[in-house]
């Protein structure tokens, strides 16, 4: 196991002070998993887009795959189909969008044009509803797996939200969690944790079974995503401003990355995925802008700046 000092960045503070102000998710519309965002395509036809949690400007911004805007969903608030810091989007495989609603402790879904259709999070649950959730990852059954950050545990809930049962309690051991800030999934149903504050990941079996964690140094790991096959897996090194990449074993295989604003450079690095193209599209607090990369680390296309027009981010963890 794992342990290392890290740094206080920005997002740290707000999520200590709020407690329930994450943001900056993003999820494309195919994908590389058998999840949303992780080897087959989950969602139907060819629905190819981008979906971001702003969570600054309290909305879910949609692109198209090169990075060109489209449009947008929500505002703040706490009524249906309003937001408070969201934190990710998701697509299932019927193509409706679920968002983890961070600081209204919920995740709600839309149709694929957007719509409101419902929200839960909120009761139901085994020990007490969403406390802060974060990453979320829908399944190819269409299962939904959501890191319910401030109860350090993963909660899997059905298509239309009914609680199905959880993984994981606060703590440091094996299968044991502080502050969970995402999920991936492979083909054969493995499911994969960032852990955020042990500075680690983690790697349980389709039915909740703990088989390994991370073998090498992290510092505040926020982001993960793994291939298909499960033989790599990509994690935001955050603290560290780069990206690292496990095996099926948990040792690493390579880093890129380092501290800056070029392409290729990071800044706060938080979320990442590998789409169906095996390019990893990677969303930056700091920089306020996503970037895309091959899955060696070499610079493809970026957009996005700080701000709250189309196109703009802020806050974005």
């Amino acid at each position: 196991m794992n342990f290392t000092f890290f740094r206080f960045l920005p997002w740290m503070l707000i999520a200590f002070a709020l407690t329930a102000c994450d943001s900056g998710r993003f999820s494309w519309g195919e994908s590389a998993s058998s999840g949303t965002r992780g080897g087959s395509p989950s969602a139907p036809g060819n629905n190819t887009n981008l979906y971001i949690a702003d969570s600054g400007n309290h909305r879910v911004q949609v692109f198209d795959k090169d990075g060109n805007y489209l449009s947008e969903i929500g505002q703040n608030g706490n009524a249906d189909g309003e937001f408070q810091g969201p934190a990710d989007a998701a697509l299932g495989p019927d193509g409706r969008i679920y968002v983890s609603d961070n600081g209204n402790n919920r995740i709600q879904i839309f149709s694929a044009t957007g719509q409101f259709l419902k929200a839960f999070g909120t009761s139901g649950i085994l020990n007490g509803p969403l406390d802060a959730p974060r990453g979320l990852t829908v399944d190819s059954s269409g299962r939904v797996y959501v890191a319910d950050t401030g109860n350090h545990r993963v909660v899997i809930f059905s298509a239309e939200g009914d609680y199905i049962s959880f993984l994981g309690s606060f703590g440091m051991g094996d299968g044991e969690f502080r502050n969970p800030s995402d999920i991936s999934i492979d083909a054969a149903g493995r499911i994969y944790v960032a852990d955020s504050t042990n500075n680690r990941y983690q790697v349980f079996s389709s039915t909740g079974v703990f088989i390994l964690e991370s073998q090498f140094s992290m510092n505040a790991p926020q982001g993960i995503a793994v291939s298909a096959d499960g033989s790599e897996i990509f994690v935001t090194d955050s603290g560290n401003d780069r990206i690292k990449v496990g095996d099926s074993d948990g040792n690493e295989l390579r880093v890129f990355g380092q501290t800056g604003v070029n392409s290729g450079q990071f800044q706060f690095p938080s979320r990442l995925i590998l789409d169906s193209q095996q390019r990893l599209i990677i969303f930056e607090n700091g920089n306020y802008r996503v970037q895309a990369l091959d899955s060696q680390g070499n610079p493809l296309f970026m957009f996005g700046n700080q701000g709250s027009g189309p196109g703009q981010f802020d806050l974005l963890s």
